[in-house]
């Protein structure tokens, strides 16, 4: 599958295999309130198994979810999460200490900008 931001949404294509030869068909498009993204990566961030979207709106400044709802379409999580004025880059890094018997994978975001970082702990397992 194929993720790619065009000026006001996020588009989706979703890969084929016909015949032994790839293939591609239009997705889901995401385009509710969305007008300027400069980041989008994924994560499994409710530990459904699902690959999540995480991008970083430039208009409000804000982490804005979409959780994987399979095959291919996701839903907006209903919290914006504010970062810092010019934030260009979210990364996931385990900074706060997990518990060895848990099943559960946590994960920090730190959100790089041209004035620091934002960390957000444990958001990678909402």
């Amino acid at each position: 599958d194929v993720i790619f931001v065009l000026q006001n949404a996020i588009g989706v294509l979703l890969g084929n295999q016909d015949a032994g030869v790839p293939t591609f068909t239009p997705g889901q498009h995401l385009v509710d309130g969305i007008t300027n993204v400069n980041f989008v990566d994924t994560v499994d961030a409710n530990q459904d198994g699902m690959l999540d979207l995480m991008m970083i709106d430039t208009s409000t400044w804000s982490v804005i979810f979409y959780l994987g709802a399979g095959s291919g379409s996701f839903v907006r999580y209903d919290s914006q999460l504010r970062v810092l004025d010019k934030a260009t880059r979210i990364v996931r890094n385990n900074l706060t200490p997990q518990d060895p018997a848990s099943a559960t994978k946590c994960y920090d975001l730190a959100v790089q900008s041209q004035f620091g970082a934002t960390v957000l702990r444990n958001l990678d397992c909402m």
